[in-house]
């Protein structure tokens, strides 16, 4: 039976993100080891709120992990969310960047959930797509976006059938 231990821990040093005014200091949550098989995923740490099994096991097989999202943590206290891609990088994301629908649902930060096979992340009834929370978060990300919708050839197309779209 393979098994892989996969982690991510608190960094030695705060890391520093800044968003707009605001600025975060070394607030990476843990996502302690994740035991992946053929049989299990746990995770070690029961506060992050993760995909189902089966679709977390699709979203780590991908040929791009690192455009969908796991699981993730929410931190009232210091107002932010941290997302983990499909390549277990944290996301830190403020909660005041989700705003109120046009249809005035607004995020419940206590009801955290990513379904979709990563490609949808809710707070109650409050759903936003992982795209723009990348694209308004990774600049790495937004450029390939920016690039791939002047070039039309989408990295998707590109993808294995692995998570159905």
């Amino acid at each position: 039976m393979l098994r892989s231990f996969l982690s991510i821990g608190v960094p030695a040093k705060p890391k520093r993100q800044a968003f707009g005014s605001s600025e975060i200091r070394g607030h990476v949550a843990v996502l302690a080891p994740v035991l992946v098989d053929e049989h299990e995923v746990v995770p070690m740490n029961e506060d992050v709120r993760r995909l189902p099994r089966e679709e977390l096991l699709e979203v780590l097989a991908t040929p791009h992990p690192d455009e969908l999202f796991i699981g993730g943590l929410v931190d009232a206290n210091d107002g932010v969310v941290t997302l983990y891609r499909g390549n277990l990088e944290p996301l830190v994301v403020p909660l005041k960047w989700f705003k109120v629908s046009g249809n005035g649902v607004r995020p419940d930060p206590a009801r955290l959930d990513v379904t979709d096979f990563g490609h949808t992340v809710r707070f109650g009834e409050y759903e936003v797509s992982t795209h723009a929370i990348l694209y308004n978060h990774d600049g790495n990300y937004r450029r390939w976006a920016q690039r791939d919708f002047s070039n039309r050839t989408t990295r998707s197309e590109e993808r294995s059938d692995a998570c159905g779209f």
